[in-house]
């Protein structure tokens, strides 16, 4: 009985969320500390999941399914390039690429204490469910 309990409160799922968190987390700082690597190479770009998710959907490829609005409470598409100011992170560096070290420096502290912050939650989910476990 105790077994459904768990089951049916969420603790699976949230272990099970909170290891993809961990996996995309590495993943991510994976991505971004290649992006570090690559500063010197002429050419190169940054890539980040995030900058491709958003690209993905506001720029779609030919041959994927174009976003239509189905409701009246959809927000419209926005036409491509619409909303776009210049920013400082398209500046070329002296080196011939779009990578700025200090801007992905700054990505991989902020992908640090994200990881720790669920570290910090997952050890609080396990110790809950050692307490369930035990009765006291």
């Amino acid at each position: 009985m105790l077994a459904g309990n768990i089951r049916g409160n969420g603790v699976n799922n949230t272990s099970l969320l909170l290891t993809k968190a961990m996996r995309w987390l590495g993943q991510r700082g994976g991505l971004v500390a290649s992006n570090v690597a690559r500063a010197d190479i002429p050419g190169a770009q940054a890539r980040d999941f995030e900058q491709s998710f958003v690209e993905a959907i506001r720029n779609p490829k030919p041959g994927r399914l174009p976003s239509s609005v189905t409701d009246a409470r959809h927000i419209p598409p926005r036409p491509a390039g619409a909303g776009r100011v210049h920013d400082e992170k398209n500046v070329i560096n002296i080196s011939g690429n779009q990578i700025s070290i200090e801007d992905e420096m700054m990505k991989l502290a902020d992908i640090g204490a994200q990881h720790q912050l669920v570290a910090n939650i997952y050890r609080k989910n396990a110790g809950l469910l050692r307490l369930m476990v035990r009765g006291r």
